[in-house]
């Protein structure tokens, strides 16, 4: 058994924690969420495995405000909850499409998956809550690094 965590804890991919030392380096994620619990969750894991959160929204229309004003550099990828305050993940979504676009994105949420029709429409894949941190991780790297986006519902195990 401790050889077990022993070889998974010196690992470097993505299905694999990096150690503090060799963080992996990975995509910029722009995130919209309005429960503060799960943005320090997604924070301290994400620093952990090498990716960075950044910019943080606490709803659907802070964002869009912003983008009014100021574009967003540096962002590879949308992480989007679905259930927000005012906007509906999905019609957030919707309007960022509608207004060119194209990063890749993933909508989030502990309720039912938007049908499949909805996701290939909005490029966009699904991701369940609760997360399982390494999980979450690989499927965000795998999505920025897809030059080739194939929208699909891809459920936490």
């Amino acid at each position: 058994m401790a050889e077990n965590l022993t070889r998974a804890s010196t690992r470097h991919d993505v299905d694999a924690a990096p150690d503090d030392h060799h963080p992996l380096p990975g995509p910029n994620i722009l995130l919209v969420e309005d429960r503060e619990s799960v943005v320090r969750l997604l924070a301290v894991g994400f620093d952990y495995m090498g990716l960075t959160l950044n910019p943080v929204f606490g709803s659907g229309q802070t964002l869009l405000d912003h983008l009014d004003t100021e574009d967003l550099p540096g962002v590879d990828l949308f992480l989007i909850d679905i259930k927000l305050p005012d906007i509906d993940g999905v019609e957030l979504l919707r309007r960022l499409r509608a207004r060119g676009e194209k990063r890749p994105a993933a909508l989030i949420s502990a309720w039912a998956p938007p049908a499949r029709k909805v996701l290939q429409e909005l490029d966009a894949i699904y991701l369940a809550k609760p997360f399982h941190l390494p999980h979450l991780a690989r499927e965000l790297r795998h999505l920025a690094a897809s030059r080739s986006r194939t929208p699909q519902a891809a459920m936490s195990a």
